[in-house]
């Protein structure tokens, strides 16, 4: 099966790209932020709960962070952020 990328460029429809990566960026986001939650009520001044919560509220944020400057770049800007 070729990636849907490719696919959607051949067949003229983007349809089936945009429902992918639409669901799989709802289903993490869902995710991470149920987890946040989760750890947000079990912190209750114990210092590994507050740890862990905060933890993953700044694992939320900076991955939130950085999709959303992904969106916003270029293929070339992205590569050569990496290269860096």
């Amino acid at each position: 099966m070729r990636p849907v990328a490719e696919r959607a460029l051949e067949s003229g429809s983007r349809d089936e790209l945009v429902a992918l990566l639409t669901d799989r960026v709802e289903e993490e986001v869902r995710e991470r932020f149920r987890h946040v939650m989760e750890l947000k009520a079990r912190a209750d001044g114990d210092i590994a709960s507050n740890r862990a919560y905060v933890s993953a509220m700044l694992d939320l944020q900076v991955w939130s962070h950085g999709l959303y400057q992904a969106t916003s770049a270029s293929a070339h800007e992205h590569q050569h952020a990496h290269a860096s």
